[in-house]
């Protein structure tokens, strides 16, 4: 019998699994409800007494997402903290992490990330002392809320 008229039979099993990671994977992307990385699983009231409106929370919470995901190497922790810094009163703070939401990154791949709070963004990301200079100013203007580092 020679080589060539012999008849191989390839394992199914592994290209089933390869195949159905790969399918998975599509229809994760595809069902992301915002590829921007924010979601509607955050449902937050608007509370008043803050000092911007909603428009300018809103592109603050994007200027947040930008500042931390510009580039899968490295964040703009000073950018990212500038946004936090302008916060005014615990209206303000409360806003942001509401419109913010629960975001990814949205470059290649991004459908295998988890998707985060402004908090958990900010422990996972953003360097200590930032978190520190945060904390401090906040304190000074009397509010209560608190970021945490990882």
């Amino acid at each position: 019998m020679s080589v060539l008229s012999k008849t191989v039979k390839a394992n199914p099993v592994p290209i089933a699994i390869g195949a159905a990671v790969v399918v998975a994977g599509i229809y994760l992307y595809l069902t992301n409800s915002n590829r921007t990385g924010k979601t509607s699983i955050v449902d937050c009231l608007w509370r008043t007494g803050g000092t911007f409106s909603k428009d300018a929370i809103n592109s603050a919470a994007d200027s947040f997402y930008n500042a931390i995901w510009h580039d899968q190497l490295w964040e703009d922790d000073s950018a990212a903290a500038d946004v936090l810094l302008s916060m005014e009163n615990e209206s303000d703070v409360q806003n942001l992490i509401c419109a913010y939401g629960e975001r990814r990154y949205d470059g290649p791949g991004g459908f295998l990330w988890d998707k985060m709070t402004l908090s958990d963004t900010v422990a996972a990301y953003l360097d200590f002392e930032y978190i520190q200079d945060i904390n401090q100013l906040y304190k000074s203007k009397g509010l209560t809320f608190r970021f945490y580092g990882s």
